[in-house]
């Protein structure tokens, strides 16, 4: 009786496996056209440096961790319509 359940168990594992998965029908920071691949870094959130002018970003995660700024569900995703294989129109050009 036992080998019956571990069958039907087997039969129907297939039905239940995408529910294990978390977060994966969330937006992808990679595919938002805020994010920085090679730093993981949001261009949506920064400062920039007054006497030398450049740029320090925010860490995506800490951006999506923060529900004030993108959040979990990343609310100000916007897609990237300039990825070509996995690589943006900037990557390829370098």
């Amino acid at each position: 009786m036992k080998f019956l359940h571990y069958i039907l168990f087997i039969i129907n594992i297939h039905k239940v496996e995408p529910y294990f998965i978390q977060n994966q029908y969330k937006p992808i920071c990679e595919n938002c056209k805020f994010f920085i691949p090679n730093k993981n870094e949001c261009r949506k959130f920064g400062d920039m440096n007054i006497i030398n002018g450049k740029y320090s970003y925010e860490s995506a995660i800490n951006v999506r961790n923060d529900e004030d700024k993108c959040g979990e569900y990343a609310f100000l995703f916007k897609k990237n319509n300039f990825i070509v294989n996995g690589l943006t129109y900037l990557e390829i050009a370098l």
